[in-house]
């Protein structure tokens, strides 16, 4: 007798081994049906290297190749731009898939109309751009003409890029999707009034925010209040050290949550500092200024809980669980270290518990 399972449970299975490039070879030849979602798995992000890039290439033009519209992204690490590699462009472009493009690594070409920009331009489709520990070394960075190449782009993250940025020229106009953005402390401040000089902050709908240091308060504080309603997704990183100007910044200061009646998303990311002065209080005093009755999901990401035991947990779980927040669905707290974290936890927040809403991950 044969038993047909049903697609969406086939589906959670292949999602499971996603990561099991070997299980998923085999899982595409147990029958037809299932070729088109391993594949997903296993071709869905390349990999360009030195060494493969030629190789790849080849690939894009053998007749035999079936699976060229399973990639969706492109990850780029450590490489060196050469001026063979922009002969390798025209091939790229047979990749009408890609949406994601990641870059990492050392890159010796900056300039807006060499190799580097040659190869960013063979995707021109993409709509996720991901820069992380990109090195520029002494020279400048021509940011906003990397994202120009771009006009599809609604979501760019940075991490860690050296190097100072050049200065937006007068016809970079921003892609008019952009609506999520994740910035590394030097982009946040130049990024936002970009897209305020040309009417595209009002766009951005998601934010992520570095621990920020005072001299990007003002910035940043300006860039809030323009978008206002519009942001509905929020991550911030914090840390509770009174009195250091360098590194700490009065978040009172910087959000005013009344701006952002919006807000469905909500991270708070804490980069505690345990010497002289920190004061855990001040989280929970921060979170009692919350006035989005739209929020749905309240996530903190703390790196040590032991830090906040003495805190005024039962407020905290009768706060969040009043009639302010009728759309909360989770609390969520990320990172925890011990098993009796999870115990205290479930303890301290007797309300959130009981209504199904706390979670532990």
């Amino acid at each position: 007798m044969t038993i047909q399972l049903p697609p969406e449970l086939i589906e959670e299975v292949l999602g499971h081994l996603a990561e099991d490039p070997g299980t998923l070879r085999t899982c595409s030849l147990v029958c037809r049906a299932w070729v088109p979602r391993t594949r997903s798995y296993l071709f869905e992000t390349w990999k360009l290297t030195p060494r493969n890039m030629s190789g790849y290439c080849k690939l894009l033009h053998s007749p035999c190749v079936t699976f060229l519209a399973h990639v969706h992204g492109i990850h780029a690490p450590k490489r060196c731009w050469k001026e063979k590699d922009s002969r390798l462009v025209a091939d790229l472009r047979r990749l009408t898939g890609v949406r994601t493009l990641t870059m990492s690594g050392i890159v010796h070409d900056s300039n807006a109309n060499g190799p580097f920009r040659t190869f960013l331009s063979a995707f021109p489709l993409v709509t996720r751009l991901v820069l992380v520990s990109c090195n520029f070394g002494q020279q400048t960075v021509p940011l906003f003409d990397m994202i120009c190449v771009f006009p599809a782009l609604q979501e760019l993250r940075i991490r860690d890029m050296s190097g100072a940025l050049a200065d937006p020229p007068a016809i970079a106009v921003p892609p008019h999707r952009l609506r999520s953005l994740d910035l590394g402390l030097k982009q946040t401040g130049p990024i936002l009034e970009w897209l305020h000089a040309f009417n595209r902050l009002s766009n951005v709908d998601s934010l992520v925010l570095p621990l920020l240091k005072q001299k990007h308060v003002s910035t940043v504080r300006t860039a809030l209040r323009r978008l206002g309603g519009a942001l509905h997704h929020l991550t911030i990183t914090l840390t509770w050290f009174p009195g250091s100007t360098s590194v700490d910044v009065d978040a009172s200061t910087v959000f005013e949550f009344s701006l952002h009646p919006n807000l469905k998303t909500l991270t708070i990311c804490d980069c505690p500092w345990t010497g002289p002065g920190f004061d855990p209080n001040r989280m929970f005093q921060f979170i009692a200024t919350l006035e989005s009755p739209s929020l749905e999901r309240l996530m903190l990401d703390l790196l040590n809980l032991s830090l906040y035991r003495e805190s005024d947990w039962a407020s905290f779980d009768a706060f969040l669980t009043s009639s302010r927040f009728p759309h909360l669905r989770k609390v969520v707290f990320t990172r925890l270290r011990w098993d009796g974290d999870y115990q205290f936890l479930r303890g301290a927040l007797p309300l959130l518990e009981n209504l199904g809403m706390l979670a532990i991950i």
